[in-house]
């Protein structure tokens, strides 16, 4: 049985994985960041994670890239949260690594994910939703998926849902869902409100226990998302809608808000 190579690459993390033929995940390795990397640091620290996988013999290696992607090519287009532009990461990662290399936008990369092993197995019209640093989007129509015209079909993360808003977006506009309901996007709400700066997690723990502005800003951000995905529905007429990444392990704070604009809006 071959065996393969995952390199999933975040906005505030990079993690690495040895699976087989049928998905089975044998190894996972993991280096966080609490800053914005530059593509140099990020291709050192690949080549460094890549030595605890020496003992196995790999087939092939694919590539989630954490923003625009020519897949065609091997071409790391743009992200707006890392700046990182027209970067031929998998070039260098073929003369580093010594076997094939092929990348793919990281959401697409989860929504096929889903359709071959997840929830989606027996749904042909979904959207798959990224919820972390960036928001993320990915289409399933008709059994397949669905890239657009030059590759990004899914934005949902530029939707512009307030322009009156003070939240500056990566891609250099006032008011995106991801400025808005994003974990940076929550953080930079909670320091508009409080003066602090604390991350998502941090945020999600004192909103737990009850802090009146931390339980706000999720219950904010809940809002945008369930307006966004409703939006997407009245578009697309999508079936299932799936979300996933860092932030939804705090959905307790922000679903109930999601659900009632959701509803309110499709």
């Amino acid at each position: 049985m071959k065996n393969y190579l995952g390199i999933d690459i975040g906005g505030s993390k990079l993690a690495m994985a040895a699976f087989d033929e049928e998905g089975k995940i044998a190894r996972i390795k993991q280096k966080n960041y609490a800053n914005v990397y530059t593509a140099s640091e990020l291709m050192k620290d690949i080549e460094k994670l890549s030595k605890e996988f020496q003992d196995r013999n790999f087939s092939a290696c694919g590539v989630a890239i954490p923003g625009l992607c020519d897949s065609t090519k091997g071409i790391w287009m743009y992200s707006p949260y890392t700046q990182i532009k027209k970067y031929p990461i998998k070039e260098k990662l073929e003369n580093m690594l010594e076997i094939p290399v092929y990348i793919e936008n990281d959401v697409n990369i989860s929504a096929l994910g889903e359709k071959k092993l997840g929830c989606c197995q027996d749904v042909d019209d979904f959207m798959w939703i990224t919820l972390s640093n960036g928001i993320g989007g990915a289409l399933f129509l008709n059994g397949k998926l669905y890239r657009g015209t030059g590759g990004n079909a899914g934005e949902i993360g530029h939707f512009v849902m307030d322009e009156s808003s003070p939240a500056l977006c990566g891609c250099g506009r006032n008011g995106c869902l991801e400025s808005l309901a994003s974990g940076i996007g929550i953080s930079h709400a909670y320091e508009r409100k409080k003066g602090i700066s604390l991350s998502a997690r941090e945020i999600a723990t004192i909103a737990k226990k009850g802090e009146k502005e931390a339980i706000e800003v999720y219950q904010d951000a809940g809002r945008y998302l369930g307006k966004a995905f409703a939006y997407a529905v009245n578009l697309l007429n999508i079936d299932v809608i799936v979300y996933g990444g860092g932030l939804a392990n705090q959905d307790s704070l922000f679903l109930p808000a999601l659900k009632k604009a959701f509803n309110d809006n499709v």
